[in-house]
């Protein structure tokens, strides 16, 4: 099914891991603005510093405050409970068994993201590729894999990881309601699990980041996915720091 001929081309396109040739600013006109972009000869208001509210700071605020992308894995394994619950609390479901409500927000409920992990030290866990199922909340095992990380990333610093968690987007279950623009609801959705297991692994004490370095191409190969009505839209890493 095609989900939108210019959607799709741009995202064929994106996935070469060269990134492309970097533009320069003058092809934007001088618009770029790296800090965040900012009005001048408008008044502001000056906000209370965080924490602002008349409440104590939460343990959710202190985790979301001291999150940052993670740069550096110990190469120790971290425990197959750990990653049970980042898999929960990014797309699991709320009660076992049953499809929904799931943890992550949804356009029309229709949850497009597949994920996928390639465990590299993960107790209990075999060198093999692993789809979780959220309904049962259990990976399922499907093929044998051996490379190293770095053989689908040119980020080296990836090599201590213990696990890189690939999402997919099975793109025709939003497209079926909302056409071209399921596209950028199915992206949308690829942030909002990944911000949730980010936060759980900071709650673990599990060190995560955010990847969009890798090699689409060869690893939609290795999941026997087809790169188009099922393709890979975005990845994390975790490990113990």
């Amino acid at each position: 099914m095609k989900w939108g001929k210019y959607w799709e081309a741009a995202h064929q396109e994106s996935k070469d891991l060269g990134f492309g040739k970097a533009l320069s600013a003058a092809t934007f006109n001088g618009s770029i603005i790296v800090e965040a972009k900012k009005y001048h000869g408008f008044s502001s208001v000056v906000l209370p510093s965080f924490p602002a509210s008349q409440q104590e700071k939460t343990v959710f605020s202190e985790i979301a405050h001291d999150r940052v992308s993670a740069r550096t894995f110990s190469g120790e394994p971290i425990q197959l409970s750990q990653l049970a619950d980042i898999l929960h609390i990014g797309a699991g479901v709320r009660v076992l068994h049953r499809a929904e409500p799931r943890m992550q927000p949804s356009a029309g409920k229709r949850y497009p993201i597949e994920l996928y992990v390639l465990p590299f030290k993960v107790e209990g866990l075999e060198s093999c590729i692993y789809h979780y199922q959220p309904i049962s909340h259990a990976l399922e095992k499907l093929f044998p894999y051996s490379e190293p990380i770095t053989n689908f990333t040119k980020e080296e610093w990836l090599s201590d990881c213990a696990a890189l968690i690939l999402f997919t987007g099975v793109f025709a279950r939003t497209a079926v309601r909302y056409g071209a623009r399921s596209y950028r609801y199915v992206l949308l959705e690829a942030g909002h699990i990944a911000q949730l297991m980010l936060l759980e692994a900071q709650a673990l004490g599990i060190a995560a980041s955010p990847i969009g370095g890798i090699d689409d191409r060869r690893l939609e190969s290795l999941l026997d996915i087809d790169g188009t009505t099922e393709s890979i839209v975005y990845s994390v890493v975790i490990g113990r720091p």
